[in-house]
């Protein structure tokens, strides 16, 4: 709310260069704080030849300087009145509300300034005096207790740490009409204090833990080191077997949730669900000890016993939803592999629009074709390169225009793929009617393609230009319908595509013979076995 100066009377302020003349109830100046306003004000009375010659009015009225308001200063001058009135019985009724006639003559100068009597003071302010008095005591009282609670939660704490208690920085909460904590626990600290059931005896009924596995907590220690600026890491969940303490700190607006959480250092501090990550944090701290200052959130829970911690297990992760393994390949650009594929498919934009990023497979009536974990399988097959130790950046980009060409390929040699991709058949109808939209296709077309142009290897260092895609070619003779006779048995099997190892490789004898290749040592075998099976029957 703005603070105006306002002049009283009638003043005259004499400057080196000039001289001001103000008028009553004039507005000199607007602030939009009181601070300011006070100061404007006793600098302007202290060059004044009034006494109190200014006075300052607060009001959501907008007032314009150089404008009089005197129906504004009359009650502020009357707000004034009765402040000076109300501190001079306070100060008279200090020691009691029986006053002498020798305190009265004391102040009997403030008295006349105002026009009253002792009497007319009472009579007039004595019940907002009252007021004033009991709310000063009240203040009183307040500031006692908490200096006193300060005190206690020194001495509290002193205590604490002689009884051996851990100290952490916590906030509370309430669960089920329970209390629980949110504490920040520095790695060090957490490998230390924090256990999990290590004891492989201890049948799973017993325990409040599922069983540790070694390979999943070096995983975790390997993202961490791996990532050592940019990892994550999520809150565990732990139960304390004793009592805890929550010293609650005075800030405001926190209604008492922010504390020191005091745990005694004869306490078990089990883990209910986290315990990979916690050993994963112990490996990597054996090879970076400096990673011990870091914090992890630990949710605390006061252990009520075994039934009670085998069911907050249970309640964590009976409710998560795993996220689907082409939403991770979409999200993970730690992956060089997974970024290399989804830049790509920014460069083709048809077959972008034929991949399911959401989905490991594709629903029937989705218009898509190949869910993205299915697509980067073929395309790795395809290349010849490892999803997990993929070459820089520069080969996969040649990589990349060896990808594209192999789509142009497709589409110039079997008519049904350049109708799939543009729309023409939908793919539902693709689903139902043809293998070529199906992931055991791709990667069957991948393993042939990969054999019959780059020779079981990779297109990095190849002139692209030079490769020979004659096999290819010869494909123009593929049905692509599932009813298709040379497909029974391979990739479908009474009627439904079959994706499988032998499924796709059986897929591929179809390829190799038509562009009249030799078929390499593992698919020949499986369609040794094809053959010996279809003629035993």
């Amino acid at each position: 709310m703005p603070h105006y100066v306002l002049s009283a009377c009638d003043n005259m302020i004499k400057r080196s260069d000039k001289t001001d003349f103000f008028k009553p109830a004039e507005v000199v100046s607007s602030h939009t704080s009181p601070e300011t306003a006070r100061s404007r004000k006793d600098k302007l009375n202290k060059q004044s030849s009034s006494l109190n010659g200014f006075t300052i009015i607060e009001t959501s009225l907008k007032l314009t300087k150089g404008e009089t308001y005197p129906e504004e200063l009359a009650l502020a001058q009357e707000q004034e009145r009765e402040l000076e009135a109300i501190n001079l019985l306070c100060g008279l009724w200090e020691n009691g509300l029986q006053v002498t006639d020798q305190r009265k003559q004391r102040y009997s100068s403030h008295l006349a300034a105002l026009e009253l009597t002792y009497e007319d003071l009472v009579g007039k302010y004595g019940d907002k005096a009252r007021a004033a008095l009991d709310r000063q005591v009240e203040e009183r009282q307040a500031q006692a207790g908490r200096m006193a609670r300060i005190h206690a939660v020194g001495e509290e704490l002193t205590q604490a740490a002689q009884e051996h208690t851990y100290s952490f920085p916590a906030v509370r909460g309430v669960q089920a009409g329970k209390e629980f904590y949110m504490a920040q626990i520095p790695y060090g600290v957490l490998v230390k204090l924090f256990v999990f059931d290590e004891e492989e005896s201890v049948p799973p009924e017993l325990r409040a833990q599922r069983s540790l596995s070694e390979k999943r907590a070096r995983e975790i220690s390997q993202y961490v080191l791996g990532n050592e600026t940019s990892y994550v890491l999520p809150a565990l969940t732990a139960t304390v077997s004793k009592e805890m303490r929550f010293d609650a700190m005075a800030v405001s607006g926190s209604s008492d949730r922010l504390g020191m959480l005091n745990i005694p250092m004869t306490a078990t501090l089990l883990i209910n669900d986290g315990q990979h990550r916690r050993r994963g944090i112990e490996l990597a701290l054996a090879e970076r000890a400096r990673l011990s200052h870091e914090t992890i959130a630990v949710t605390i829970f006061f252990d009520e016993g075994l039934e009670r911690s085998q069911q907050i297990f249970s309640d964590i992760n009976a409710k998560q939803v795993k996220p689907s393994s082409a939403i991770n390949a979409l999200y993970n650009k730690r992956d060089p592999f997974n970024a290399w594929i989804v830049s790509l498919l920014d460069e083709m934009p048809q077959v972008k629009s034929r991949i399911d990023f959401e989905n490991a497979t594709v629903s029937a009536g989705s218009h898509k074709l190949w869910s993205l974990v299915g697509f980067k399988k073929a395309i790795a097959t395809l290349v010849g390169v490892s999803m997990k130790s993929p070459p820089y950046p520069e080969e996969l980009a040649r990589c990349g225009e060896f990808v594209k060409a192999f789509f142009d390929q497709c589409s110039q040699t079997i008519p049904e793929w350049r109708a799939m991709m543009e729309s023409s058949i939908s793919a539902k109808a693709v689903r139902q009617d043809y293998v070529i939209g199906h992931t055991v296709w791709l990667d069957a077309l991948a393993t042939f393609t990969n054999h019959a142009v780059l020779n079981n290897g990779t297109p990095i260092g190849l002139r692209l230009d030079e490769l020979k895609w004659s096999g290819f070619d010869k494909l123009q003779g593929i049905h692509a319908l599932k009813s298709a006779a040379m497909w029974q048995g391979r990739c479908v099997s009474l009627g439904k595509m079959q994706r499988t190892a032998d499924g796709m490789k059986l897929t591929s004898v179809v390829f190799f013979e038509l562009a009249g290749l030799a078929l390499p040592r593992d698919i020949g075998e499986a369609e040794e076995r094809f053959q010996a099976n279809a003629n035993s029957q």
